[in-house]
């Protein structure tokens, strides 16, 4: 994925809320269901959620933006310490010179002389240097970890390393060597598939619920023979196909519910999909087109977690293609008898 500003189109000086409105903007017109007859729509569309998930987050974002980690939000890894090339100075004190010019004379005053002839040998003045000290070896520099990789079942997108300050980083993360298509659905309740290699093998994969579209599997001792016996790791990359109705921002599904005038004016109790299955929801009484309602833990499950977002329901009142000639005659004895302008926000 390229640089999620310039697919979002907005700056990198950009308010979290500018952030937000340039996604619903593109969620909206690139969304699958807009455009069926132009499937490379769809491949804009995931770029769009993969980058509003990345830069959607504040502290996401300031890592990116510090160069902590990449537009899949994968950390980046550090280059070793280059070793130290300061030099140590030696504390040696210099030696004087104790030797006279051949073509100078001797100075000796007469209370050098007193003294030699008192103790038989001029006393020599002690030194004030400090004493010597062992010289520091260069520390040597840092070297990058070999060896398989440090992820248990699941990297990705939205995983970081933790590499120790100082001491050791984490090599890059291998290229994919397989690629496995998955409903939202699936991806959102998890699921078990299986995956032919392009070597003829059969691959038993474990989706986790809650996987996010990008993200790589590790299946350990699936992948080639070793050159020393045994096999390496086989990585698979998950594809996740968008949903008609839900579409995610971050760990929170949405999903558009139409009601009818009647619903929005009394209140009433209707069936929703979740992506786990049908509940019921009430509407209030007096419900707007636009009106938001919140399910707590119904949306997908955070990484590295058993806790799951929401699902957010937007309401849109929808009228019946041929209305009723009796709520027509009803609605025209009503005109004049109420101030009520729905406009008046934009004057």
């Amino acid at each position: 994925m390229r640089d999620p500003y310039k697919t979002l189109g907005i700056p990198r000086d950009a308010r979290q809320e500018t952030v937000k409105q340039a996604y619903r903007r593109l969620a909206m017109e690139l969304h699958p269901d807009r455009n069926p007859d132009r499937p490379t729509v769809a491949d804009k569309f995931k770029d769009v959620n993969a980058a509003y998930a990345l830069i959607g987050d504040p502290e996401k974002r300031v890592r990116f933006d510090r160069g902590d980690i990449d537009a899949w939000g994968r950390r980046r890894p550090k280059p070793p310490d280059p070793p130290s090339t300061k030099k140590t100075k030696p504390t040696e004190p210099p030696r004087a010179n104790t030797k006279t010019p051949s073509n100078e004379k001797s100075t000796t005053t007469k209370s050098q002389a007193a003294s030699e002839g008192k103790h038989g040998e001029k006393k020599s003045k002690a030194s004030t240097s400090p004493p010597r000290s062992p010289r520091r070896k260069n520390r040597a520099k840092s070297r990058w970890l070999g060896g398989s990789i440090k992820a248990d079942d699941l990297f990705g997108p939205l995983r970081t390393s933790t590499a120790q300050s100082g001491k050791q980083t984490e090599p890059p993360i291998p290229e994919p060597t397989h690629k496995l298509r998955v409903t939202f659905l699936e991806a959102a309740r998890g699921t078990t598939k299986r995956l032919m290699t392009d070597r003829g093998r059969n691959l038993e994969v474990t989706v986790p619920a809650g996987i996010r579209d990008g993200q790589v599997i590790r299946l350990k001792d699936q992948g080639q023979k070793g050159p020393l016996g045994g096999r390496t790791d086989a990585l698979v990359k998950v594809d996740v196909t968008p949903h008609k109705l839900f579409r995610t921002e971050g760990d929170d599904v949405h999903l558009e519910v139409p009601i009818s005038l009647e619903e929005a004016i009394l209140g009433a109790q209707i069936r929703v999909p979740t992506v786990n299955g049908v509940v019921e929801v009430a509407v209030p009484s007096g419900a707007n087109s636009g009106a938001l309602l919140r399910l707590r833990g119904k949306g997908l499950r955070r990484p590295g977690s058993k806790a799951s977002g929401d699902q957010v329901i937007r309401l849109v009142i929808k009228l019946p293609q041929e209305i009723d000639p009796g709520l027509k005659a009803f609605v025209r004895g009503r005109q004049g008898q109420t101030d009520f302008d729905p406009r008046q926000n934009l004057t």
